[in-house]
């Protein structure tokens, strides 16, 4: 097999998947603040569930529009506020596929006008699921939309945006909190590129690299009780190939078992680098949850 630079350019992603998760820390240090220090923390999700027909975002297959829904999308936020400085951070989650930069923009103008968050301690990630809307502009030559259909697409955007701050607004954030973190490990990802004498073809390449990491950052109250709970993993929101429904794939599941499993906290996935890793095997619900 002969070597590339895609091959370099792997392993950068593996760092980077790894990097991504906690790069709100690195900000966090960057703002002058102590992570071992208390904070204020805040976190509160909305529903940006959208009524059937829009278009679905992530495999140009599809033939048709959203039918139903399998399990709510959500806009997460959350706020850190240093007790001693008064620095804030503001982390926001979308159970969608991305956004243009257009769109990005229009969030981090709405928080700045509303809460004076500057953009340099914003944080926006995507769950990148590919079981739901298309949103706005975004990957819009792969999606080929009708002027009827981007109507209703750049509705739903707006509409994001509006979701966005009221996710943010919501809590106030709960004094005393402080963060740890760890890490863990799950070899369910698969590399899905071949690396051949031919060139690279797509498929389950169980010998291919990935990163296996599980990076884990929890606030707890004074009482130790765990407010929130962060997690990331690199691997594409695509087991769901078949779904006409909304759903955020396999990440929803997950968050909805760490939720399960930690009465009165919320989870909140972050994505790694996962451009070139999928789950297996693919194509149902049952899948998907396990």
């Amino acid at each position: 097999m002969r070597q590339t630079k895609r091959d370099g350019i792997i392993g950068i992603c593996v760092i980077l998947g790894f990097g991504v998760v906690f790069e709100f820390l690195t900000f966090i240090a960057l703002l002058g603040l102590n992570p071992r220090g208390e904070f204020a923390v805040g976190v509160k999700w909305v529903d940006v569930t959208p009524g059937v027909g829009l278009p679905m975002a992530g495999f140009s297959s599809r033939n048709r529009s959203a039918e139903g829904v399998l399990d709510p999308l959500r806009v997460t936020a959350m706020s850190l506020v240093h007790r001693d400085t008064g620095s804030q951070l503001f982390v926001l989650t979308y159970d969608l596929i991305g956004a243009s930069h257009e769109l990005s923009d229009q969030i981090y103008e709405k928080l700045h006008t509303r809460f004076r968050a500057k953009r340099e301690s914003t944080l926006i990630f995507f769950s990148h699921t590919h079981s739901g809307p298309v949103v706005g502009r975004n990957l819009r030559v792969l999606h080929k939309l009708s002027p009827s259909e981007q109507k209703l697409v750049d509705a739903y955007a707006k509409w994001i945006v509006q979701s966005s701050e009221n996710a943010s607004g919501r809590d106030p954030g709960e004094d005393g909190c402080t963060l740890a973190a760890g890490f863990g490990k799950s070899n369910i990802a698969v590399n899905r590129v071949y690396n051949s004498e031919k060139g690279f073809e797509l498929g389950g390449n169980v010998n291919g690299p990935f990163d296996p990491t599980v990076p884990v950052l929890v606030a707890r109250r004074r009482d130790r009780s765990v407010l929130s709970c962060m997690f990331g993993y690199a691997a594409h929101g695509t087991v769901l190939i078949n779904e006409y429904r909304y759903s955020n794939d396999w990440m929803g599941f997950a968050r909805k078992f760490v939720e399960d499993s930690l009465p009165g906290a919320t989870a909140v996935y972050i994505p790694g680098c996962s451009g070139d890793t999928n789950l297996y095997p693919r194509g149902d619900v049952s899948m998907a949850k396990e």
